[in-house]
């Protein structure tokens, strides 16, 4: 009887020693090998200069989205907040930013009370010239379009792609789906920082 015990307490320890080695298995898009991202620089809201991919060790979540927006930037803002909570002492290791689409209208003043709003550490930033904002977006294929709208208007929508981006110094590694719950993402985040 006591070896019957025995047995069975060692085949439910091998069980949870298996089931902890398991490979996670990421709920966002693994790039692998990474996505190069061509290196440029953008100001963000504080005025430093931010440099990409160099800024992205040991990760950088990026978001493009704008302070406007009515439903999906909150969201997912939000989600991120939790995220960065839920990973407790690992959150040290990932900066998240938020790359405006809408700079006529998010000014810096804007775009850093709003990220700020989720998490004192949180970085906005963000890219007057159209041309140069459009080929920085390019490189991770989001898109992004802005309403038409009378000159001066306030009051008018942005289109854009609402994925998670996630670098390394390595270039994109990770790509999380708006909608993604924040233990999905704290989850894959952790285990990119054991990957690394």
């Amino acid at each position: 009887m006591r070896y019957r015990f025995i047995s069975i307490v060692g085949w439910v320890l091998l069980g949870l020693v298996l089931t902890s080695c398991q490979r996670h298995q990421f709920v966002g898009t693994l790039l692998d090998p990474a996505k190069p991202i061509s290196d440029f620089t953008m100001t963000a809201t504080n005025g430093t200069e931010v440099h990409l991919p160099e800024e992205a060790s040991p990760l950088l979540v990026l978001f493009f989205g704008y302070t406007h927006c009515p439903d999906v930037c909150p969201t997912t803002m939000y989600q991120l907040k939790q995220a960065m909570s839920l990973l407790g002492s690992d959150s040290a290791s990932v900066k998240v930013a938020m790359v405006t689409v809408d700079p006529e209208r998010d000014t810096s003043e804007i775009l850093d009370a709003y990220v700020h709003n989720f998490d004192p550490s949180f970085i906005g930033l963000r890219e007057e010239d159209t041309s140069k904002l459009a080929a920085i977006i390019a490189e991770f294929g989001v898109f992004y379009e802005i309403q038409d709208h009378p000159e001066g208007a306030e009051d008018y929508l942005v289109s854009h792609t609402p994925s998670l981006m996630v670098l390394d110094q390595s270039g994109l590694r990770l790509v999380i789906s708006s909608g993604t719950l924040a233990e999905d993402i704290a989850a894959d985040l952790r285990a990119l920082l054991k990957s690394g």
